[in-house]
């Protein structure tokens, strides 16, 4: 599955970057220290014994798709991909890209904080780096926006490119998200990206290739794959409403999962406190209090 991200194209000596708009709340994607998925990637068997972890992974990954899908969630705007992807595109309009190898100090980015990038000889690679930086124009999009991290660019002889962020923090309105996350567009700019994030159980997951929409802002409709680290991948079909759990898990809804073989099972919300899964007819009650850490 393909998200489509249909943007602005910014060219700059045959490096082009993408923005776009829009916002989403933190959720199970608020992370803080260095996050990567390093667990398994092949098609997970769904059985009783690890049906509740994977309702837990698709409840992980429909937030994290949801939160990088260019939409709002519960009527709140907050640090998102969007976001994320719009201050690279900034930088690339402000600054030189004749050839510099050593680090060079961009000007006009940081009201506090510094902004710097590297670039390797043809000028098909970059490596952004921004130290605490509040954007001198963060007010363009309606707050105070903090950037720490890495961002680097890849410019392909096919006309493809891609970026990968790297432990990159975005504060905004008083929110933090941090973002590990790779988006690979090809020459038509059409882009899908792979994220890695911590869920609200202190596990690490993967989502990809996700399809998000919405009518209201609380319900939302859901596909994506998502991987488990210690059961691999499943494919989700949510639709899910959020708005009053304080933790950021659904309120009401359910998801259908799918692992190998046609394996599959389903998820439940109850309320903020509790979720049933069911797996081959049969039904499981689970509180959430006995899974959210932190």
């Amino acid at each position: 599955m393909k998200m489509r991200i249909f943007l602005p194209t910014i060219v700059l000596t045959g490096m082009a970057l993408v923005s776009c708009g829009g916002g989403s709340s933190g959720g199970d994607t608020k992370t803080s220290g260095n996050v990567g998925f390093s667990g398994m990637t092949t098609p997970a068997e769904i059985t009783t014994n690890n049906a509740d972890d994977l309702s837990v992974a698709a409840t992980a990954g429909t937030r994290a798709a949801i939160d990088q899908g260019n939409v709002p969630t519960g009527g709140k705007v907050s640090p998102n991909a969007s976001i994320l992807l719009a201050i690279s595109s900034d930088m690339a309009r402000r600054h030189s890209t004749a050839n510099r190898t050593a680090n060079q100090e961009i000007p006009n980015v940081c009201s506090s904080g510094s902004a710097s990038f590297e670039s390797n000889a043809d000028n098909t690679a970059f490596t952004y780096t921004y130290s605490n930086c509040t954007l001198a124009y963060g007010s363009e999009y309606g707050g105070t926006v903090t950037a720490d991290g890495v961002m680097r660019y890849q410019q392909n002889s096919d006309g493809s490119f891609n970026f990968s962020y790297e432990n990159f923090t975005v504060t905004y309105l008083g929110e933090t998200t941090t973002f590990n996350m790779n988006v690979s567009c090809d020459s038509t700019y059409q882009c899908t990206y792979q994220s890695d994030f911590k869920g609200l159980d202190g596990r690490i997951y993967r989502v990809e290739g996700a399809s998000v929409s919405t009518t209201d802002g609380y319900t939302y409709n859901v596909s994506a794959t998502v991987y488990d680290p210690d059961f691999g991948s499943i494919t989700i079909d949510a639709n899910v409403t959020y708005g009053s759990c304080s933790t950021g898990v659904p309120q009401s809804g359910s998801i259908t999962y799918t692992g190998s073989g046609g394996s599959s099972g389903s998820v439940v919300y109850n309320d903020c406190d509790s979720f049933t899964v069911t797996l081959n007819g049969v039904s499981t009650t689970y509180l959430w209090a006995d899974i959210l850490v932190g």
